[in-house]
């Protein structure tokens, strides 16, 4: 099957950052009503018991109604306690909590997983029956599940594999495979995708423009899987100029987008990192330490940006509108399925923050500062909801009232 005729979908590469301090300013509601964010705590038992121990790398469902995330507590599973994996898959309708089985994979491994967009699949690295990789397992389904990192072709079957990335009905997979394991091709690495009806893994990266070695990295993909965003560069970088940049591939067209472009049409002069799409296609946000994307960025360091492919046109995101300088706003960790939210971490205090990308109120503090260098909260790229909710890991006893377990939990975070 062509690219062009492929689709492919959402990403859940997860950010960790440390957590302590107390909510800044809710982020103000752009409807009629105004009305305010909430928090609810989801890594509890039906009936609200929180957990005995930690929880974290959630992941959530488009619609919001499912939420997996792992933890080691004892109590929070619903009916009979069952042998299985640290992770629980929570209904947030009814409030039921089942602890996650998978064929093959013996009860307590460890193991990397993320929710499909639908919540009916599960894209987890491990073992099944002693073979390590990348699988996909159907929610409720006795088969064995499907690996995805095989069948590489142009010569990188083998190579070290990451970044993955699963579309929303779990039938595509996108995938960073690194430098081949044999020295055939002067190239780093490429985004590929496997689909699992067609059993074909293809390329989706382009290729270099020039002779200097190039390595495409962090997929991240749309919800109806037309759209790619990921990131290329110079695998001699950073190098002090425009080393990296971001692009998105029209899966539909064949069509290639470069999403860090100056508001001028001069030449970038530096490196544009970490793209995430929006679940609709048409925003991409990403960091840069360019200044000439917007007019008037002269703070001289990094930024996130969102690119609206649609209009053409970019948004620097601050901290807050109108804040210090020094604030400066990088790495945004995950974007609402319409654009409106963005998450992003700050330069200054390290903390996770969402705003409005065109809203005027302050920012809303969601995974909040470091303290001496602890990191107990993250957010993943899977987080947002068609909603307007949020869903993350925090150590912090503040968003909840009875947070007493000493650990960290996941929790929801309504925007709208």
């Amino acid at each position: 099957m062509p690219i062009a005729t492929r689709t492919v979908a959402m990403t859940a590469l997860t950010i960790a950052l440390g957590t302590t301090a107390a909510l800044t300013a809710p982020i103000a509601a752009a409807d009629d009503d105004q009305r305010q964010p909430s928090y609810t705590r989801i890594s509890t038992a039906k009936s609200g018991t929180q957990a005995n121990a930690g929880s974290g790398a959630a992941s959530v469902s488009r619609d919001g109604r499912t939420t997996l995330f792992r933890s080691t507590a004892g109590n929070i599973e619903t009916g009979t306690p069952t042998a299985g994996l640290p992770w629980f898959l929570k209904n947030l309708a009814n409030g039921t909590v089942r602890r996650l089985a998978i064929p093959g994979v013996p009860a307590g491994a460890d193991l990397t997983a993320t929710l499909s967009g639908d919540g009916r699949h599960v894209l987890f690295e491990g073992q099944v029956d002693g073979e390590s990789g990348h699988f996909v397992h159907r929610i409720g389904d006795t088969s064995r599940p499907e690996r995805v990192d095989v069948e590489i072709p142009e010569g990188y079957q083998g190579a070290s594999v990451s970044d993955f990335a699963i579309s929303a009905d779990g039938r595509h997979v996108a995938f960073t495979a690194a430098y081949p394991p044999e020295p055939t091709v002067d190239e780093g690495g490429r985004i590929y995708v496997r689909d699992l009806r067609e059993n074909v893994t293809e390329r989706v990266s382009h290729d270099r423009p020039d002779w200097q070695p190039r390595a495409a990295l962090n997929p991240t993909i749309s919800d109806d899987g037309r759209f790619v965003a990921y990131q290329y560069n110079y695998t001699n970088g950073p190098r002090g100029d425009d080393w990296a940049q971001v692009y998105v591939r029209d899966l539909e067209t064949g069509t290639l987008t470069r999403a860090d472009v100056s508001h001028d049409g001069t030449p970038m002069k530096r490196e544009s990192t970490d793209p995430v799409i929006s679940g609709n296609g048409r925003y991409v946000a990403f960091e840069s330490a360019d200044d000439h994307i917007v007019p008037g960025d002269d703070d001289k360091s990094w930024n996130a940006f969102v690119r609206d492919l649609r209009t053409g046109t970019s948004t620097r995101v601050h901290s807050d509108h109108g804040g210090e300088a020094d604030f400066y706003t990088r790495s945004p960790a995950a974007i609402s399925p319409d654009g409106r939210y963005v998450a992003y971490r700050t330069w200054r205090d390290g903390g996770i923050r969402v705003r409005e990308v065109n809203g005027t109120g302050p920012s809303s503090l969601l995974v909040p500062v470091s303290t001496e260098g602890a990191e107990h909260g993250d957010i993943g790229h899977a987080a947002f909801t068609k909603d307007g909710s949020v869903v993350f890991s925090s150590a912090a006893t503040d968003f909840v009232p009875g947070d007493t377990n000493a650990a960290d939990d996941v929790f929801r975070l309504r925007l709208r």
